[in-house]
């Protein structure tokens, strides 16, 4: 029960950095919304209407396959050149 509690917490501390407040419920026109970021899903805390899902990890995705590149930490992909007009992606 104490690990449930720490992650609510965890979601409503995070509800006001990622906008999950532009969230109103439809069924209940409640505003209050629980999201599990391991599922992807944002759901109405009165009601339990999923108000989305599948959403996207915006976060950087990191490729290790072996411990040393686990300590290296490296991006996936090359770097973005802002400079040009493509921004440095062409192939």
């Amino acid at each position: 029960m104490i690990g449930l509690a720490s992650k609510q917490s965890k979601t409503k501390q995070s509800k006001e950095s990622t906008g999950a407040n532009n969230y109103c419920c439809p069924a209940c026109s409640c505003d209050d919304v629980f999201i599990d970021h391991a599922r992807g899903e944002v759901t109405c805390s009165n009601c339990g209407v999923v108000l989305s899902d599948r959403s996207i990890d915006q976060g950087p995705e990191w490729r290790a396959f072996t411990a040393d590149e686990q300590n290296a930490r490296q991006r996936v992909g090359g770097p973005t050149d802002w400079s040009k007009f493509d921004q440095g992606l062409t192939t």
